[in-house]
């Protein structure tokens, strides 16, 4: 571990001394002027508007300039440089999202999501098309470390992602990007995408529309016919409509509709030499030998309002939204030939309703306050089956289940400041209801219906040293609920129980150097009791367990460094301690004092971008992932590997083009395995090849 992260910040940490060398004129003598401070950066983790920097929480923001600085475009790109983020499929874009923060990471079993994604206040809680989110026309993308549970209520107990879209406004803009790229084991991918925004009715009516199209060329090869096959398309399309009639009130409507579809459905290949040998191929090669490559389809569509009065003095909030998801997923269970498929149709329905009532973010008032419900209630139904390879269309289903769920809750949360607002106290609590209701059609269980409820408290501390260093401490309660397996085999894998934990955090929020550098840090203790763990028995058969007691520690760092006005430095490093306490599994083993599966134990990204000749730049970038282990009993894993990425462009006004590469090194590594045929050979979702590519972008 220690070699590879001295590696990669040696290369990153030469350039940038180069290139701080080579600026003619010494920093300081730009003087008082401000002109290469950092931005501010407000964010609305708290669900108001607040500086990132004087909130008792450990957030990773990422602003549009950001975003495309990244090349950032979808959701699964978010954890190369946000800390303690985890994001993979179980084996391609349009398959099961496993997504996790701080070590809590939700299983190809789960129910219920571990983090809480938001697009502009709206959750989306459906596993099969969260990778199939797209991340254009955005504003900014926060990550809120650690649960959330008194806001964001059962489904943030690992944390919360809140994407923010652009509003239109009463500046009309109109901004067009594409990009294109390849490589030696790519056939050609692109996307190109534009957003239009601006006044309908003058002080009154305001729209915007925005596209993106992404279609990624095959990187696999199939060697039973020599092709690559591993391609896929997705198109992602919102609209906002946005009416103030007068001052007090803003209403406005969303609408947003993606369409994936790929030729494949899973993309798993060797982890090991051995496994790659007992299927008859070469190891670290990007190939597989198939009879059946699959489909995937995946379509979304999320109606929404949001309806806000300012009263003055305080602000009341109505955000109701309803998220339809389709899926279906043709795959191999045999990884290579079989003469079967496997399908899996998922079809998903929610609506959610919050209201809100809270203070006026006055500068004057010593007190902030807010309170409000939220009603969550879905309909799932899923269907798992088998067809011969010859005639695919003639499928039999021998899982066929039907899901059904309703959540209520109450929170409120406020915080009162003393000391002339040096010292915060922030106090806050949810009481939440939940009822699930499971049956299987084919008689593989009874009915099944579970009620739980949970009270969710929370206490911060924070104090201000100054406008530029803030420390704080903060004692928080999470929990997902109990609930019904679907893909249960009989009674006793049928339900499982609810899921509690407490988190205890220190962290400090610094701005120092006159505005050139912020750094951030936060430490975590947390334990859980009866932790929601996949038991997985073969393809298409996996339920959720409860293991006793799990606990999990680290840290987190981030930093943004302006050096000079030509140099700037990023960073950030996390690490997570994710130990089973007490597991003893009368099945599958004991495994007390086990590493949890599918938990990178660190990660570490740096960048430097370097501007010259007044518009060109280039940024060299290194990112870090740590051990991974593949199995509770901790006998496969994944050792440490490092990225690494370059980009390099020439802006200028309001238009910009650029070169980049990605996995320069051509790394064969994974973001997840399994023992996918329970055979002790381990197969996994490939990390891309490198590829090479030119994009451009102008707005106006």
């Amino acid at each position: 571990m220690i070699g590879y992260f001295r590696r990669g910040v040696q290369g990153v940490a030469v350039l940038a001394l180069v290139c701080s060398l080579a600026i003619p004129a010494r920093a300081d003598e730009e003087g008082d002027n401000g002109a290469y401070r950092l931005e501010g950066v407000t964010v609305s983790a708290q669900k108001r508007e607040e500086n990132v920097q004087e909130i008792p929480l450990s957030v990773g923001v990422l602003t549009d300039a950001r975003l495309d600085e990244e090349r950032i475009t979808e959701l699964y790109d978010l954890d190369k440089v946000i800390p303690n983020l985890y994001i993979a499929n179980s084996g391609g874009t349009g398959s099961y999202t496993y997504l996790g923060i701080r070590g809590r990471i939700n299983g190809d079993a789960d129910v219920d999501p571990t983090v809480t994604v938001l697009v502009d206040g709206v959750p989306y809680d459906d596993f099969y098309s969260m990778g199939n989110n797209l991340l254009y026309d955005v504003e900014r993308v926060e990550v809120l470390r650690g649960p959330q549970s008194t806001i964001y209520g059962m489904n943030s107990i690992a944390g919360v992602i809140n994407i923010v879209t652009r509003k239109p406004g009463e500046t009309r803009r109109v901004k067009v990007y594409g990009e294109g790229a390849a490589g030696p084991d790519w056939d050609g991918t692109w996307q190109a995408g534009g957003s239009l925004s601006g006044p309908l009715v003058d002080d009154a009516l305001f729209g915007g529309l925005s596209l993106m199209v992404k279609s990624q060329g095959g990187y696999i090869k199939n060697t039973r016919t020599d092709d690559l096959y591993n391609s896929d398309r997705t198109m992602g399309m919102r609209g906002n409509l946005r009416w103030t009639p007068n001052t007090a009130w803003e209403m406005s409507f969303g609408m947003a509709y993606t369409d994936y579809d790929a030729d494949y459905s899973e993309t798993y290949l060797p982890t090991t030499r051995a496994a790659a040998s007992h299927l008859g191929l070469e190891f670290k090669k990007w190939e597989i030998d198939t009879d059946w490559e699959g489909k995937s389809e995946v379509k979304t569509l999320a109606p929404s309002l949001n309806v806000k009065f300012d009263g003055g003095s305080y602000t009341v909030t109505s955000i109701s939204a309803y998220r339809n998801s389709r899926q279906e997923f043709d795959f191999n269970p045999y990884v290579t030939t079989g003469g079967t498929l496997g399908v899996i149709n998922h079809d998903a329905n929610t609506f959610t309703q919050e209201l809100r009532l809270q203070s006026d973010a006055g500068e004057s008032s010593n007190l902030e306050w807010m309170g409000g419900y939220f009603l969550n209630v879905f309909e799932r139904d899923m269907q798992l089956g088998w067809a011969l390879t010859s005639s695919p269309s003639a499928k039999t289903y021998f899982k066929d289940s039907k899901l059904k769920g309703v959540s209520n809750a109450f929170f409120g949360q406020a915080t009162y400041r003393f000391l002339d607002k040096a010292l915060g106290l922030t106090a806050g609590a949810r009481g939440e209801w939940t009822e699930r209701e499971g049956k299987s059609r084919k008689g593989l269980f009874d009915e099944k219906s579970i009620n739980d409820s949970q009270f969710l408290p929370k206490i911060a501390l924070d104090y201000r040293f100054s406008p530029q260093v803030m420390a704080y401490a903060s004692v928080t309660k999470g929990w997902r609920c109990g609930g019904v397996n679907p893909l249960a085999n009989n009674n006793s894998q049928a339900t499982y129980d609810n899921e509690t934990s407490w988190t205890y955090e220190i962290g400090a929020k610094t701005t120092l150097f006159d505005g050139r550098m912020k750094f951030n840090t936060s430490a975590f203790y947390t334990k859980y009791e009866d932790y929601q763990d996949k038991i997985y028995v073969t393809a298409g058969t996996a339920y959720l367990t409860n293991a006793p007691e799990v606990r999990m520690m680290g840290l987190e760092t981030e930093l943004e460094a302006q050096l000079t006005p030509s140099v700037l430095l990023i960073g950030s490093f996390g690490y997570v301690n994710a130990e089973y306490e007490d597991f003893p599994d009368a099945t599958y083993g004991n495994f007390d004092g086990n590493k949890v599966m599918f938990v990178p134990d660190f990660d570490a990204n740096l960048a430097v971008k370097y501007s010259f000749l007044e518009h060109f730049y280039i940024r060299p970038e290194v990112q870090i992932v740590g051990n991974l282990y593949w199995n509770r009993e901790n006998t496969e894993k994944q050792t440490p590997y490092a990225l690494f990425n370059i980009k390099a462009g020439y802006t200028r006004d309001n238009y910009e083009i650029y070169l980049y590469g990605e996995n320069l090194t051509n790394q064969y590594k994974f973001s997840q395995a399994t023992d996918y045929l329970s055979n002790g050979d381990y197969y996994g979702t490939p990390i891309t090849p490198l590829r090479i590519g030119i994009g451009a972008n102008v707005e106006f």
